[in-house]
């Protein structure tokens, strides 16, 4: 498919030129949150069933590129965009015309949209994204939209520039126009330029649309309140910028460039190679996150929840306690700082903590468990049957939570 557009686009050199292509953007640094981190998955999946709904749509196979598209809104919902691109890349590459597309896949096309139905159907039943997306979460979609396009143009900088790279941005929003009116202009007017190809370069037009479409779903004016900024995001929209690249340059200086390509991607891969050195150590990919985004409270709970896998609880409490200063009504960080202080003897403190987490989140079975444990230390049996209780009919089948409230009525001489 590349190497078509490449073709529509003049390169006589496509087949090395869709090789660099593909090259680059395999080894690129940007990619490397959606295929190392694990929930992100899904994202690879979606984008390899977009591409098979292309590449089956090209080969003349229109089942099995309905096939691909299902399965696709099945993986994720950046695949929205495959009925639409589907389209646009018949009228730019195979049929020249949307009337002549239509004409001839009708059918196909119809099929395609169907898809839409079980991904809205998925949408609405799915727990997975509930209180996380969508309009009434806190999130207006102005604010929301501000955000998103100092995240396009953000986007846009790392896919030139890699660095530095950031697993976590926080949920910072944009405060208003006059804060991103520059990313602002910047992505409006590639709007600008992507309509006006659409209609006079197609094969450059199909690149651009490809690029917003799937860019759409997560970066438009729907709020993803949890996360606003993500480079998973850009794993295939990358791929587009990268092909306009190459083409691009390659239009004057031809195969010369190959070399420089070649160069490039070693680069991108050392680049990549020194990132998985920082998932391994985990340690750098928080401190990055909190040099990017200091007011990012999940990014001081993890780097509190490493601290205290390496023994240094001081370090823990602070990061916790930073992080409860900026977002104080998180359960997990306020039980996380709980458990570090109970570690570190400190009953008196973690005892309040323990019941914060429990008010905040009142069917989790562990904050009454260790708050009822805290409070039998300290020496408060008759305070501590009550979260024992609660946590023995939280989780009936806990054996633990059922001894300990046993050995405290015992204590109490309660049967």
């Amino acid at each position: 498919m590349v190497r078509r557009a490449l073709l529509r686009m003049g390169r006589r050199d496509a087949r090395a030129s869709a090789l660099a292509a593909a090259g680059i953007w395999a080894v690129h640094p940007l990619l490397s949150e959606a295929v190392m981190g694990v929930v992100q998955r899904d994202e690879i999946l979606a984008s390899l069933f977009l591409l098979l709904t292309l590449l089956e749509l090209d080969r003349g196979r229109l089942r099995l590129s309905f096939v691909a598209c299902l399965l696709g809104v099945a993986s994720k919902e950046i695949a929205v965009a495959a009925p639409l691109l589907a389209l646009l890349y018949d009228r730019a590459f195979l049929a020249g015309s949307f009337r002549r597309a239509w004409r001839e896949r009708r059918r196909y096309y119809l099929a395609l949209a169907s898809t839409w139905m079980p991904l809205g159907v998925l949408m609405a039943t799915s727990r997975h994204r509930d209180n996380t997306v969508g309009f009434g979460l806190g999130v207006s979609p102005w604010s929301y939209l501000l955000t998103e396009a100092r995240a396009i143009a953000h986007y846009l900088r790392l896919g030139a520039w890699p660095r530095p790279l950031v697993i976590d941005y926080g949920t910072e929003l944009a405060p208003n126009l006059g804060a991103v009116w520059p990313e602002g202009l910047l992505v409006l007017a590639l709007l600008g330029l992507t309509a006006w190809a659409l209609v006079r370069r197609p094969a450059l037009g199909f690149l651009g649309a490809a690029f917003f479409a799937v860019l759409a779903p997560s970066s438009s004016f729907v709020p993803l309140v949890t996360q606003p900024v993500a480079e998973h995001r850009m794993y295939l929209p990358l791929a587009s910028l990268i092909v306009l690249l190459i083409a691009g340059a390659g239009s004057w200086a031809g195969k010369r460039l190959l070399p420089a390509w070649a160069a490039a991607a070693a680069l991108l891969a050392l680049a990549t190679a020194g990132r998985v050195g920082d998932y391994r150590a985990e340690l750098p990919l928080w401190e990055g996150a909190l040099a990017a985004s200091p007011r990012n409270d999940r990014a001081w709970l993890n780097l509190g929840t490493l601290w205290s896998h390496r023994g240094r609880g001081d370090q823990a409490i602070a990061c916790y306690r930073q992080a409860l200063a900026l977002d104080p009504g998180q359960a997990d960080t306020h039980f996380d700082l709980a458990a570090e202080l109970d570690r570190a003897g400190l009953l008196g403190e973690a005892i309040p903590e323990y019941r914060e987490a429990e008010r905040l989140d009142p069917e989790r079975p562990n904050a009454p468990y260790y708050l009822g444990l805290a409070l039998a230390r300290s020496g408060r049996l008759a305070d501590a049957v009550a979260p024992l209780e609660r946590a023995a009919a939280l989780r009936p089948g806990s054996a633990a939570a059922g001894r300990a409230l046993a050995e405290v009525r015992a204590a109490l001489g309660r049967p």
